[in-house]
């Protein structure tokens, strides 16, 4: 097989489709990104031969063989040789457990950045007049310096860079668990009120759970127009409410409406994001060059719409790793959009050898 083209020609091509208003060349580009994937990872192109896939065979998007995300846990993921990795961006789990890594270079954070500012600016900047009025961030993360294999804070300082004011109300010290401190967000939400700018108020779920048992019964007032995303996740870290629980207590605490408080679906293993609809909370849109599909645990195939199984997640700026990794979420998908049900039952693994690197 020949290489298709080079990993900065990879970067161009979907660049250029991230931010195309015209129809996407989705097939074409997510078949020779597959190609690309197989001479350049060798831990995707074990998976395949052990599970029968003949790369030449895959000429359309289904056809291409997803990853189980525990192999970031196992071997490293990637089409970059260990002297051009930069950074890479962790799991959040327990300290206890074994993190997932994905590395980058400059080459591929450029398209991770170019991703993540055109789906939110898509989902919030466009739809709610963001774009009119440009709003304060305030993070209940840690700032980037703190937490810099974060996914998410990178996510959110990316985002910084475009936006009046990206400020940090959480603190994490030489790894610490993230905390927030409620005096350190009241003087910004009372500075963005100071000056009538709208917030949108991002963090996990268990930084929004510290924030509320920090409120002690104060309500703050958030500037109008001001958005809640809660972007998941307890991990140990707090007490757990459904989401249901939590986005009625936020509701409560800063007097917004149900369309106020969205919900962020993303993970250090992806380089694009899903936010939920604010019309229909809690059913995902992704962004055009991303193909969600439910896989059924039995049959191992795409599930009929309605009917639950793993969520599976192609995404075509994951150009450095896989572009196709199968999650251990649970979902189903409706009407083009995804419901996330939560985490699917752990099985023991199988085949791990497969994700050791021949040699």
């Amino acid at each position: 097989m020949s290489d298709p083209f080079t990993l900065a020609q990879v970067a161009d091509a979907t660049i250029d489709i991230i931010q195309s208003t015209t129809p996407l060349a989705f097939e074409d580009h997510a078949v020779r990104l597959f190609q690309f994937q197989i001479l350049h990872n060798p831990v995707y192109a074990a998976w395949c031969k052990q599970t029968g896939i003949d790369p030449p065979s895959v000429l359309c998007a289904n056809d291409i063989p997803s990853l189980p995300i525990s192999a970031f846990k196992q071997a490293e993921v990637t089409v970059l040789p260990e002297a051009k990795r930069s950074r890479f961006f962790s799991s959040s789990g327990t300290s206890q457990g074994i993190r997932s890594r994905h590395f980058f270079n400059s080459t591929t954070v450029a398209v991770y950045e170019a991703s993540l500012s055109k789906c939110f600016a898509q989902y919030f900047l466009e739809k709610r007049g963001f774009h009119q009025r440009m709003p304060a961030i305030i993070s209940l993360t840690p700032p980037p310096l703190q937490a810099p294999t974060s996914s998410l804070v990178h996510m959110i300082h990316t985002l910084g860079q475009t936006f009046p004011c990206c400020r940090y109300a959480g603190a994490s010290n030489a790894g610490s668990p993230w905390t927030v401190s409620w005096d350190t967000l009241s003087s910004m939400l009372e500075a963005a009120r100071a000056q009538s700018v709208p917030v949108v108020l991002i963090g996990t779920a268990f930084g929004f759970v510290h924030l509320l048992d920090s409120a002690m019964g104060f309500v703050p007032t958030l500037p109008e127009g001001s958005v809640i995303i809660e972007t998941g996740g307890y991990k140990n870290q707090s007490r757990t409410l459904t989401r249901t629980e939590l986005h009625t207590a936020l509701q409560t605490c800063f007097g917004l409406q149900p369309g106020d408080i969205r919900t962020e679906y993303g993970m250090s293993e992806l380089s694009s994001q899903a936010y939920d609809s604010a019309e229909t909370p809690g059913e995902f849109v992704w962004p055009r060059w991303v193909q969600c599909r439910i896989i059924s645990p039995e049959k191992g195939q795409p599930a009929p719409d309605g009917q639950p199984g793993n969520i599976e997640i192609l995404d075509l700026a994951n150009i450095g790793s896989c572009l196709r990794i199968l999650t251990e979420d649970m979902g189903i998908m409706t009407h083009g959009r995804m419901i996330l049900l939560g985490r699917a039952e752990r099985a023991p693994e199988k085949g791990c050898s497969l994700f050791q690197s021949p040699t």
